[in-house]
């Protein structure tokens, strides 16, 4: 039954994002809200059921977690407000460590500005995919990858 919570929780935030409605996903996995409340009480419970065995199945999750918690004790000033769980500060470092030669390999093409940093890259293409409808991230895309490529 676990499994089907967390495939029909992974329907419903990928069409209906972090608002999926508990309804929706219930229905889907073929419960009653009751039996998904106690099984994923919380969006967060939600979200990480769904993606963190995606990402540790590309990454050492435990090693992650040691190594965020360990440099994230001092965020920058433009984080700090920002609290986000152990677990989330796992997956942005998986993210970052995947992007970095990537985007390393792109400058080293000549593909992409040179003073793009994954830093400023995740946070800017995560915001792609939060802002509007999913038909207005085809033209969001388009203007952010014209800031990107170099002239």
């Amino acid at each position: 039954m676990h499994e089907r919570l967390v495939k029909a929780a992974g329907t419903g935030l990928n069409a209906q994002g972090a608002g999926a409605s508990l309804g929706d996903i219930a229905e889907a996995a073929g419960v009653g809200n009751a039996t998904l409340y106690r099984h994923l009480a919380t969006r967060e419970r939600r979200i990480e059921a769904v993606y963190d065995p995606r990402v540790c199945a590309r990454r050492s999750c435990a090693s992650l977690r040691a190594g965020c918690s360990a440099r994230r004790s001092r965020p920058p000033a433009r984080v700090r407000a920002y609290a986000e769980p152990p677990q989330v500060a796992a997956w942005h470092h998986a993210v970052h460590q995947a992007a970095a030669p990537l985007v390393s390999a792109a400058q080293v093409a000549g593909a992409t500005r040179p003073d793009l940093d994954v830093v400023e890259l995740v946070p800017l293409t995560t915001a792609v995919a939060r802002a509007g409808s999913p038909a207005q991230a085809d033209g969001f895309l388009d203007l952010l990858l014209e800031g990107l490529i170099r002239r």
